[in-house]
């Protein structure tokens, strides 16, 4: 672990994976009752939540692949880059159900596609055998993250503020995470 701590592709990646829970516990914790908030019926939002599911492992397939073919730090700021866009567009978009679908199944793609190319650079960088500690070490940065956004967007709907600072902290730790990620050194 201290070889890891010592280099900063840890730390690229942590930011990075924060950035992932942050962002993921929006989807889990909120999604479904901001698109009922704006109007779409429960039954809909929910089958949204499913196109979620199967789309969340497509995801994590392609990019699986892609990181074969292109370096996974790449591949990796990429998905962050596509947050930035879904965030953007939850921003400025209206919330109607072909929105909703075609929203949730960007999300879905971008879900898990993290994982792939955050594990291949660890691997890379400490081997099979630390690779679980060191992604486990990184794992409690996403569950943190995922505790704020959980937590703020309680907050923010609570008082009655809604869901776009969420997004816009989103889009902001999204790009920061796109940023560091091209960083890392593989």
């Amino acid at each position: 672990m201290g070889a890891a701590f010592r280099d900063p592709a840890y730390w690229c990646l942590l930011i990075g994976f924060s950035t992932c829970g942050f962002h993921m516990a929006i989807i889990e914790t909120h999604l479904y009752s901001q698109y009922v908030s704006n109007g779409i019926p429960g039954k809909i939002a929910s089958l949204t939540l499913t196109v979620y599911g199967i789309m969340t492992m497509i995801g994590a397939v392609i990019t699986g692949f892609l990181g074969q073919k292109f370096q996974m730090k790449n591949v990796l700021a990429c998905v962050y880059g596509i947050r930035v866009l879904i965030a953007l567009a939850f921003l400025l978009l209206p919330k109607t159900i072909p929105f909703a679908f075609a929203a949730t199944a960007m999300l879905g793609l971008s879900g898990d596609s993290t994982v792939p190319p955050t594990t291949g650079i660890i691997s890379k960088k400490v081997g099979g055998a630390r690779m679980a500690v060191v992604y486990g070490s990184i794992f409690i940065g996403h569950q943190i993250g995922a505790f704020f956004s959980a937590w703020l967007g309680g907050v923010m709907v609570g008082i009655s503020v809604g869901y776009n600072g969420l997004w816009a902290m989103d889009l902001c730790l999204a790009a920061i995470a796109a940023c560091v990620s091209y960083r890392i050194n593989e």
